[in-house]
């Protein structure tokens, strides 16, 4: 049994100032600046006391117990909000010690639940106000209930070694994320905009399975200056808003690539927009509309009959019964399944090291090829010469996400692959009498090879904050819900790509 307190103090002042275009070269002052003067300040001072209690029991080493108990208190939760009360309780039964199984040597069940808390942000908890003009304009009401989103796990798994090569482990995750932290809009008769609230749930179910053989074993080498293993790794994770207390609203890495919808009874990932049609059943309860006078072009939309290969030539937009484009979900983020292997082989000093991601679905929004259809520089203007450049400039659709721009995001890449030599102390006494105890030469190469669809120049993407998200400017929700984790959502807008490298690594050992 242990137990323990923590008090954390935490104070943070930043300034930053910057310009741009020197007026006399060579001056390094904000004085000599003639653009984009800005000066920016943040500074923030968090206090928290939290204490916890945990204890371990080992019984006959074939029933064991963990359990854990935790409280919180810290300034960033409302003056109103009480302490907040975390747990964990874990137990495992090794079956092997009780019943002796020919091909097992480690069978064990395990089964957890938990809790954790997310704290609020410095400012969700205050009045916000912004200067402008030198006046003061209310932006967020301050919220004294405010407490941190509770997350709760609860899981069960197994861990099985068979066969004396073979290590699997199995782990089902259900994970309930409570008291979200979202942004809810306010009347106008309030003053200010908007208020931080607890108003959201979000569930999660998991399933991740890895696999590790030990070849050496398998084909009994026996031989001690030999290692030799594959191991398989498997995850797959379904997210639903469960419960949202505030209005639907459209998140993203950015206002521009606010693509996504969260909504109750929605997938947490769903992307939103126009739709291009592409079947002719797409158009029956299209108002005013006759199917046969479309036809489906060379790039796979829906077009007249009468104007296709004419200047005219254009995609069909569906519309809603009130004549505006229909919105609705036209992708998600959230792939079916991801894998990946790895592959080590060493025999005395040389090791061979190989590690492959494979990414099943998962779509992309390509914002990066939507744009260049404004300026009529993508390779698909020249791909379909049967076409003209209008047709293209009205799946453009002015900047507005639709279907035409996602694509999926599924990929084979080779992520990682190494050979290394290491030479130990035994060889090199005599070289440098003793002074060295190993040298190791690697050569390691990353994103060596990419299988995918994806028309883009690499599918693992995350799109950065614009310029607007600068984390100083206390007016920005860079960090804070609802504006978007840009880590989480696939919105390829001009990314730097994964880079090929191959690189040499020499070690010195004293």
């Amino acid at each position: 049994i242990q137990g323990s307190f923590l008090y954390e103090d935490f104070s943070e002042d930043l300034q930053q100032s910057s310009g741009e275009n020197l007026i006399v070269a060579g001056i390094q002052s904000l004085d000599n600046t003639r653009d984009n003067r800005q000066t920016d300040s943040r500074r923030e001072e968090i206090v928290a006391y939290s204490g916890f209690l945990v204890a371990d029991v080992d019984y006959k080493k074939k029933y064991l117990f963990s359990g854990l108990f935790r409280k919180e208190q810290s300034s960033l939760f409302g003056p109103e909000e009480d302490w907040a009360d975390y747990y964990r309780v874990a137990g495992a039964y090794r079956i092997t010690e009780d019943i002796k199984l020919r091909m097992f040597q480690e069978l064990k069940l395990r089964a957890a639940v938990g809790t954790a808390g997310i704290r609020p942000l410095f400012e969700q908890r205050f009045e916000t106000y912004d200067l402008s003009g030198g006046n003061l304009v209310k932006n967020t009401l301050g919220n004294r209930m405010l407490k941190p989103a509770r997350a709760q796990e609860t899981e069960v798994g197994v861990n099985a070694k068979f066969w004396r090569a073979f290590d699997l482990e199995f782990n089902y995750v259900k994970a309930v994320t409570e008291d979200q932290i979202l942004l809810a809009p306010l009347s106008g008769a309030a003053g200010f905009s908007a208020q931080w609230r607890n108003a959201g749930v979000l569930e999660a179910k998991i399933y991740e399975a890895s696999l590790g053989i030990d070849m050496s074993r398998l084909f009994r080498m026996r031989n001690k200056d030999l290692y030799w293993n594959i191991s398989a790794s498997f995850d797959k994770m379904e997210q639903t808003v469960t419960r949202l207390d505030v209005p639907a609203y459209n998140t993203g890495p950015s206002p521009e690539t606010a693509y996504f919808r969260i909504e109750e009874g929605g997938s947490f990932g769903a992307m939103t927009g126009h739709v291009f049609a592409t079947d002719p059943s797409q158009l029956d309860d299209q108002e005013g509309i006759n199917p046969a006078d479309y036809t489906l072009n060379a790039a796979g939309y829906l077009v007249r009959v009468d104007q296709i290969g004419t200047p005219d030539e254009r995609p069909y937009l569906l519309l809603g019964p009130n004549g505006d484009p229909k919105v609705e979900t036209i992708g998600d983020i959230n792939p079916k399944f991801r894998m990946g292997f790895s592959h080590t082989f060493a025999y005395k000093g040389f090791q061979l090291y190989a590690l492959f991601d494979w990414k099943k679905g998962g779509q992309i929004y390509n914002r990066t090829r939507q744009t260049l259809y404004l300026t009529e520089r993508h390779g698909d203007f020249s791909a379909y010469p049967d076409i003209t450049g209008g047709f293209f400039q009205a799946l453009y659709d002015n900047g507005i996400a639709n279907n035409h721009f996602v694509e999926d995001g599924s990929y084979f890449m080779l992520r990682e692959a190494s050979v290394s030599f290491n030479i130990g102390k035994e060889k090199l006494t005599s070289l440098f009498k003793g002074a060295l105890e190993n040298i190791r030469i690697s050569i390691i190469g990353r994103n060596l090879f990419t299988s995918t669809g994806y028309s883009g120049f690499h599918p693992d993407v995350s799109s950065l904050p614009g310029a607007n998200y600068a984390i100083l400017n206390p007016g920005s929700q860079s960090r804070t819900t609802p504006l978007g984790d840009p880590s989480l959502f696939t919105v390829d807008n001009f990314n730097y790509p994964q880079r090929q490298s191959v690189s040499l690594s020499l070690e010195l050992g004293f």
